[in-house]
């Protein structure tokens, strides 16, 4: 006994749901045929290209025996397109055991459509392609040897079949084989859009006409392939987990509400932790929008390396920018940073900002932005000419008796004596004043525009609707397209000799042997600024002696260089070399006179030197992740590399120590880290019991025209083309639909008749 049901699964998308038609007998013999004596075992498509389709016969078919009945429609199918018509999968008959062991397969254009009373029916009726064609393949399932049979192959049409040029078009015959799946997600995990996978695929086919699957076709494997994935925040720390895996540095940590919902998430991988023990002492905080699907704040610590690149620190996805976010995120900044604090921070001077810096870093010296103030004083100060004036107060070099007089005569000129906001930037004038801040270390930040630059190079590689799982893999392609640089730099630094420009040569000779180019290069304007002052005076006492340097154009403008002869030392009172790095054109002007033809060991800054990197070399020898393998002969070879380094440098005894110091330090960290791998398996802090989920998705902003305002600039309301009544359209309009409800009543659905009356 066997049952007769209809098959709900289809092979492919476009292929259409079976109808409740009535069952029909599926074979003259009830199911029982036996094989035929003569077979051919069909294994697979391989199997399948052997024959010459055009040219098979239904003798020959009949002789055909298949491994699975997927097998055999893939046969019928590829029958099917040879022949000028897309087959697809119809009834099946099942034992009482419910195993499957029958199965039809029909020309798609089988059957007729359903007729369904229209009622309230909005969308417009599609083209029948129904035409009732009888073209029918079956197979049976051969108890003894597991194979299926052909019962039945019926090849008559009622219809006229399509040329070669139209079949390839029909939906069941376009579909994604595995290569093109392969080839679409190695495309997106090269940051290429759907659009821009079809166009190339197009290309590389030949034209649209020959790829053999649509863009809608793409973008339902990438919906099926992420709704087989995990919720979007679980393969996001999955996929950090992964990168763990090759790098057992990796940190990250989240922070979930009391629903699961993600607010926090912070993660630093092993080589911007190296790079924050070497050019960590500035550190630029920013944050900036629109990079996800949920609009959530991308918060970025970032530096200069010894090539004046940035580099990343350590990056965050924040829910909001309140002072508890920022202190969260600055505790786990610290926590994987082994509680090394910046000594300088420069922010766009967020409220929530600056109070968490210090709480958190509360002996850093925190700079704000200038650009940002420049802003800020023109929305708040709207006096024509204060901010050109503001300017001049806050990145003049003057002495701070000089600008405490400027600032006073700016104040009284536009009459701002007990305006707030001038009132409360004068007392943060430390955070701003060229002037107060001279002799502190900031690399040559003045201004967040690295962090811009920075923003700009990410949207080269990150869309605003990423989720977040992809945007933490395409921001790691950014992260390492951004090192691929560093490593061109850092050739340019080992291959080549800089040409020499200045009369000086032999100075140049010796910064150049140093610096790295990028840092050489701005060591050589400040030798040509040099040219424009001179040694106007000298004064010795017992320990050393003083220079007087003024400028040939404005020869009462005067700077004071010490100069301390056993060491050899030099410094300027302008303070160039503390806030830069690089010594100024006033101590270059007393070198030339003192005959000095090689930088002093004193005046050699080590972040900005060709060997600054070499302290990372002994933690990121071992990419794989034998992190703990260290051997001593290595770490002998970079202790020796580091003492030839402090003496190109001119470091002293106690620098090597230190940096020495810094090697043995990180060596055991990384054993410790060996022995045990699960200190950084992540959990959420607060919730470990509630499971993660998304945040909420953000609302897209649409455009379009103003709902507010004149009247002129009021949206147009819609109004219908059917009742000219406003406020909807003909789909929605209630008349148009009486009027179809009159059709049915007057000429039972016929309404040509309707319209021609």
């Amino acid at each position: 006994m066997v049952i007769l049901e209809e098959e709900v699964e289809l092979p492919n998308e476009g292929e259409e749901r079976l109808t409740g038609q009535g069952l029909e007998d599926m074979s003259e013999n009830g199911g029982d045929e036996e094989p035929h004596d003569e077979e051919v075992v069909i294994t697979g498509m391989d199997d399948l290209l052997n024959y010459d389709m055009k040219s098979l016969s239904t003798e020959a078919a009949m002789k055909f025996q298949f491994s699975n009945r997927e097998v055999g429609f893939e046969f019928y199918n590829l029958y099917a397109m040879v022949k000028g018509f897309a087959a697809r999968k119809n009834k099946i008959l099942r034992n009482k055991k419910g195993e499957v062991v029958q199965q039809s397969f029909v020309y798609f254009r089988e059957g007729f459509r359903k007729v369904v009373a229209r009622g309230s029916r909005k969308r417009k009726k599609q083209a029948e392609q129904r035409c009732g064609c009888l073209a029918n393949f079956r197979v049976h399932v051969h108890i003894a040897t597991s194979r299926w049979y052909v019962t039945k192959f019926d090849d008559d049409h009622n219809h006229e079949l399509l040329s070669e040029r139209h079949v390839g078009r029909l939906a069941l015959h376009r579909r994604l084989r595995e290569g093109d799946v392969m080839q679409l997600n190695g495309m997106r995990n090269a940051g290429i859009g759907v659009t821009g996978v079809y166009n190339l695929i197009a290309s590389q086919s030949g034209g649209f006409d020959r790829v053999p699957f649509t863009k809608m076709h793409l973008h339902n494997q990438i919906g099926k392939q992420r709704r087989q994935l995990k919720s979007d925040v679980e393969n996001a720390i999955l996929y950090l987990k992964d990168l763990r895996k090759k790098d057992l540095a990796m940190f990250w940590r989240h922070h979930a509400n009391e629903d699961g919902k993600l607010e926090l998430l912070f993660w630093a991988d092993g080589i911007s932790q190296k790079n924050y023990e070497v050019f960590g002492d500035v550190v630029a905080f920013d944050a900036t929008y629109g990079k996800n699907k949920y609009q959530y704040p991308f918060v970025i610590f970032s530096g200069l390396n010894n090539h004046n690149q940035t580099t990343v620190f350590s990056c965050a996805i924040i829910a909001n920018e309140s002072e508890e976010t920022y202190v969260w995120l600055l505790e786990r900044f610290l926590e994987e940073m082994r509680g090394k604090f910046p000594t300088f921070v420069i922010t766009d001077g967020h409220l929530s900002m600056k109070n968490a810096i210090t709480t958190v870093f509360p002996s850093a010296h925190h700079r704000l932005c200038a650009w940002h103030l420049l802003q800020n004083a023109t929305r708040n100060i709207k006096i024509p000419g204060f901010t050109q004036q503001f300017k001049r107060c806050m990145l003049v070099d003057y002495e701070v008796g000089e600008f405490k007089h400027k600032w006073e005569s700016v104040v009284s000129k536009f009459g701002l004596e007990d305006n707030e906001w001038v009132m409360e930037h004068y007392e943060n004038r430390k955070m701003w004043a060229v002037a107060h801040i001279r002799g502190c270390f900031f690399a040559g930040f003045r201004t967040t525009s690295r962090c811009e630059s920075l923003h700009s190079e990410i949207k080269k590689f990150i869309h605003s609707r990423y989720n977040l799982s992809d945007f933490l893999k395409h921001f790691h392609r950014c992260l390492n397209f951004m090192r691929f640089r560093e490593e061109e730099a850092e050739l340019s630094s080992v291959v080549g000799k800089a040409p020499l420009e200045t009369p000086f040569k032999l100075l140049e000779k010796s910064a150049a042997s140093v610096y790295t180019p990028s840092i050489f290069e701005k060591f050589r304007g400040v030798i040509v600024k040099a040219f424009l002052v001179y040694v106007s005076g000298r004064r010795s006492t017992s320990t050393f002696k003083i220079f007087t340097v003024s400028k040939f154009q404005t020869p009462s403008k005067e700077w004071h260089v010490s100069f301390y002869p056993p060491t050899p030392m030099l410094k300027c009172s302008c303070q160039r070399m503390e806030s830069i790095g690089l010594p100024c054109e006033h101590i270059i002007a007393v070198m030339v006179i003192l005959g000095m033809h090689e930088i002093p060991p004193s005046l050699v800054l080590h972040r900005w030197t060709k060997r600054a990197r070499d302290v990372i070399e002994c933690y990121a020898a071992d990419v794989s992740g034998n992190w703990g393998s260290v051997n001593m002969a290595r770490h002998a070879v970079l202790l020796n590399g580091c003492r030839e380094m402090c003496k190109l440098a001119g470091d002293s005894v106690e620098d090597f120590t230190s940096t020495r110091h810094l090697i043995t330090t990180h060596t055991e960290r990384l054993k410790e880290k060996k022995k045990d791998n699960t200190v950084h398996d992540n959990i959420d802090e607060n919730n470990q019991s509630v499971p993660l989920r998304n945040p909420d998705r953000a609302k897209r902003a649409y455009g379009g025209a103003s709902t507010s305002g004149t009247k002129g600039n009021r949206r147009r309301k819609t109004t219908c083309s059917v009742c000219k009544t406003p406020g909807h359209n003909k789909a929605s309009c209630r008349l148009k639909t009486r009027i179809h409800d009159m059709a049915q009543e007057l000429y039972g659905g016929d309404t040509q008749s309707f319209s021609e009356a």
